[in-house]
């Protein structure tokens, strides 16, 4: 069920999960999992009963009082807000459930309009976790650097294939987090020719298929010891992995943010897909980034100082890449979205 779940076919792990609460109606992962493939569907009323369920079980469980927290509108006098007080002074409490429980804090503070406190309790549970995970900005601007001195606008030019089909009908929706491709990729896949398939690992992994390293080299320092034929096989590995979930619809978005790092590739691989940056006001974007607990990876979130050099270095890369491929990529505003979908 969790791996239907991470592949992006939400719909068939909730019967999965079900079959496993038929055999262990308590089993608690499944419990919780279950709520969150229930949220991830807008089912929010079902996803807090089984919250509650899986406190029933453990009231003290972090994770479930953080994913219960972005469900419910808080006031003053709301009981789960009472409990969560209530445990954040608990000595007993495990510095990860505490680390949570700070997040569903600073959500209900910040509906009751009590700010201070809700940044407060904002900045202690980014700085607990913060502590258990090594990042270092100075590792991913590297990165990003290599990226950019590799795919130069020359060499882009001399790699490009103009009568490969490869990509039709494929739609990237990229960006920094929090930056509106969800809302985008919800719009477009409300179209009945087009499949939404949510966050996908698959380009970054056909990279890793094609651009197995080489000579001590890892991508993209390796993409020299390659031909220029290997663009496209990596275009053709990508539409083979994302068939089965493609099927038959004419459209297929594909809405992984970080694939930002990777858009002249995309570019040479699939040159008939489509990109579109979403791109929204800077500290907006980064405070709702400060203000998620993610799941594995995003590691520059956690501290006001890295975000905020993360942040520099994806505008620094973006800037370049839309000098290369200026009108190919289609640059959205979260706020114009917001205001006036129609026009935009």
């Amino acid at each position: 069920a969790n791996a239907l779940r991470n592949v992006g076919d939400v719909g068939s792990s909730i019967q999965v999960y079900k079959d496993a609460l038929k055999i262990d109606p308590k089993h608690a992962n499944s419990i919780i999992y279950y709520s969150l493939a229930l949220k991830t569907l807008g089912k929010f009323e079902e996803s807090i009963l089984f919250c509650k369920k899986a406190l029933e079980i453990r009231q003290d469980w972090g994770m479930v009082h953080r994913h219960l927290s972005s469900m419910v509108k808080y006031k003053k006098d709301n009981e789960h807000f009472k409990i969560m007080l209530s445990l954040i002074d608990d000595k007993n409490l495990l510095k990860e459930d505490k680390m949570h429980i700070c997040f569903g804090l600073s959500k209900a503070f910040e509906d009751i309009k009590e700010y201070k406190k809700a940044f407060s309790f904002l900045s202690k549970a980014n700085d607990l976790y913060r502590k258990e995970i090594k990042f270092s900005t100075k590792n991913s601007n590297n990165w990003f650097k290599s990226v950019k001195n590799v795919f130069s606008k020359e060499f882009c030019e001399i790699s490009k294939d103009e009568n490969s089909e490869l990509g039709e009908g494929i739609i990237f929706v990229l960006g920094m987090p929090r930056s509106g491709t969800s809302l985008v990729e919800q719009i477009l896949s409300s179209h009945s020719k087009v499949f939404g398939a949510g966050e996908l690992k698959h380009f970054r992994k056909s990279v890793d298929r094609v651009f197995v390293e080489a000579d001590g080299k890892k991508f993209p320092h390796n993409v020299d010891l390659y031909p220029k034929a290997s663009f496209l096989e990596v275009g053709r590995e990508y539409e083979n992995m994302i068939s089965s979930l493609r099927g038959d619809s004419p459209f297929f978005v594909d809405k992984m943010p970080y694939n930002f790092m990777y858009l002249p590739l995309i570019k040479l691989s699939l040159p008939k897909s489509k990109i579109v940056l979403t791109e929204r006001n800077p500290i907006d974007n980064c405070l709702s980034i400060y203000k998620q607990k993610f799941g594995i990876g995003n590691a520059y979130a956690y501290n006001q100082k890295e975000l905020a050099e993360y942040y520099n270095s994806y505008k620094d890369i973006v800037k370049n890449w839309k000098e290369i491929f200026n009108e190919q990529i289609f640059s959205l505003n979260y706020e114009q979205l917001i205001n006036n979908q129609k026009e935009v």
